[in-house]
Formats: C-alpha cells, structure tokens, sequence
C-alpha cells in the first residue's frame, strides 16, 4: 500500500470514529493535524472550513473547550491559508455555543471565538 493510500485510510478511520464520538476533542485534534499533512513526507496542507467543523463541530456543541478548540483551528487555518470563516459553515445551534462560550473564556481564546463570530456576521449577537 503507497503512503497516500495508507494516508487516507487513516483519515477515513479517524473520520468514522468522530462519527461516532462527535465530542472528542482529542480525536477531533488528530483529525485536524493528519489532514494538515506532513511537509516533510512531501503532504501538502489541503484543509479548509469544512474540514474545522467536520473535526470540531461536535465538539464545540458539546463544550466550552471544544468551542475554544474550533475557534484556534479557524484561527491557524485563516493564518496559514487566508480562508475566514464563513456563515455557511455554522447552523443555529454552533453559533449559539459559540456566544454562550464567549462569557465563559477569557484571554486569547475570547479574541479567536469572538473573531470567528464577526467573520459570520454574528458579533453583535455576542453578551
């Protein structure tokens, strides 16, 4: 089996397993890092908005920490690629935990959820 090959079977592992425990945080942070790649095997970083709320999305809706964890994951993706994010990405019930979490965190990981919520247009919706 070629690395590419072995690379997407255990993407598509980790995949299933957020599938079944959408609230992993730790999971979820595998998932984030795999699909980043690896430079030095020569992957290339392909993720994009979808990929942050594919990996965190349940997270988030289950906890603070995985709020925090999907507003640093939206952060390092728009610093290392540019991509914001973008309303299509976030239903009723993320952006509720999102502004349920901004009284909650305080410090950077405050700046990264209320950045998120001003790039979708929410920011005025925040306590």
């Amino acid at each position: 089996m070629g690395k590419w090959e072995q690379r997407n079977r255990n993407l598509d592992a980790l995949r299933n397993a957020l599938k079944q425990t959408p609230g992993d945080i730790e999971l979820a942070h595998r998932y984030w890092l795999l699909l980043a790649g690896d430079p030095i095997k020569g992957e290339h970083d392909y993720r994009c908005g979808g990929d942050v709320i594919e990996a965190y999305r349940g997270a988030a809706i289950s906890s603070v920490e995985g709020v925090v964890a999907l507003a640093r994951a939206y952060r390092e993706l728009f610093e290392n690629s540019g991509e914001a994010p973008r309303s299509a990405h976030f239903d009723d019930a993320l952006i509720r935990a999102l502004n349920l979490s901004l009284a909650q965190v305080s410090g950077t990981d405050r700046s990264k959820i209320a950045w998120v919520l001003h790039e979708i247009g929410q920011d005025s919706a925040r306590p």
